[in-house]
């Protein structure tokens, strides 16, 4: 199997050659590297230049001439992405040396694993101190392995890519996005391995409690949020649900959707399979969405009848 990596940088140089030099180390090299400047001023797109000239792999450029954002730069990246794998990368964390060595055998030996996300050690700006784990973190607060939608920490199968892209233009995230369409369609595994360092600094674009390098607690967790109302969420929910069953159903014939198939239904038999027509799969996967979106309203119709705002 090929594999990409999809970086997007801004201004990244104060940081990005030790990301770089993690993936030139790598056990396993990736075939490409794949990397959306979203149009930096300062001396980050140098330094890409340098590494491209000592890259054992090859690295593909791709520069915005006007600032796009972040969600949209790697949107663009995984657009020119040709591997059968992907892996999303930050330009300010480092890798460790097995860590596509790993997420390859995993894809490799797991058929019906579509989307990977592994855990990543937390350390401070000079990479020194830390010992929490981003899962550690959120096990501490009482949280499921869900809510670990970490985007440097994700990799999938290329036949998502149908699904993926292009990035909805009002999601609040693009590392939610596509974490929740590993988790809606069962095909997301997490990996309770460390294969990367995250690097706390000023200029983070995340912040959330789960990333921070003393550890996390439910008490945490209630101090920075309170009891808040939870209906805007559960409606953000189901539209990003709702987004996804919509383009199933407009283009059954996306390999996401065969996917969906194969996970639910297993391999059928040639003769078996001249009959069926991705549309039944696609059937079934709206219904299973729709189902989970059906659940998401029962909760707010509880809500708005139950509860008053706080």
């Amino acid at each position: 199997m090929s594999v990409s990596v999809a970086m997007a940088t801004y201004n990244g140089q104060k940081y990005l050659y030790d990301q770089l030099k993690s993936l030139a180390i790598q056990t396993v090299l990736p075939d490409e590297l794949v990397i959306c400047d979203d149009a930096s001023s300062d001396d980050t797109l140098k330094i890409i230049d340098a590494f491209c000239k000592e890259s054992p792999f090859v690295v593909r450029v791709i520069a915005n001439k006007v600032n796009r954002g972040c969600i949209e730069s790697f949107e663009i990246a995984i657009e020119h992405c040709t591997g059968d794998i992907l892996l999303l990368c930050d330009q300010d964390d480092v890798w460790n040396d097995n860590k596509i060595e790993v997420v390859s055998e995993l894809f490799d030996t797991n058929d019906s694993v579509c989307m990977l996300i592994n855990d990543q050690l937390i350390k401070d700006e000079q990479l020194i101190n830390g010992s929490k784990t981003k899962l550690g973190n959120i096990y501490a607060m009482g949280l499921t392995s869900d809510w670990h939608t970490t985007g440097c920490c994700t990799s999938f199968r290329r036949e998502l890519c149908g699904l993926i892209l292009p990035f909805p233009k009002d999601i609040k995230s693009h590392d939610g996005w596509i974490a929740r369409i590993g988790i809606s369609l069962g095909v997301r595994k997490v990996i309770g391995r460390v294969l990367q360092v995250y690097r706390r600094h000023e200029t983070n674009l995340s912040n959330s409690i789960s990333s921070n390098i003393d550890g996390a607690s439910r008490f945490d967790l209630i101090r920075k949020y309170g009891l808040k109302d939870i209906r805007s969420e559960l409606l953000y929910e189901s539209k990003v649900l709702d987004e996804l069953c919509s383009r199933i159903n407009d283009e059954p014939n996306k390999p996401g959707v065969a996917i969906f198939a194969r996970v639910c239904f297993g391999h059928p038999s040639p003769s078996k399979q001249q009959k069926l027509h991705a549309t039944v799969y696609a059937c079934g996967a709206s219904t299973v969405l729709r189902t989970l979106r059906n659940h998401l309203f029962a909760a707010l119709h509880n809500s708005l009848s139950d509860s008053t705002p706080t």
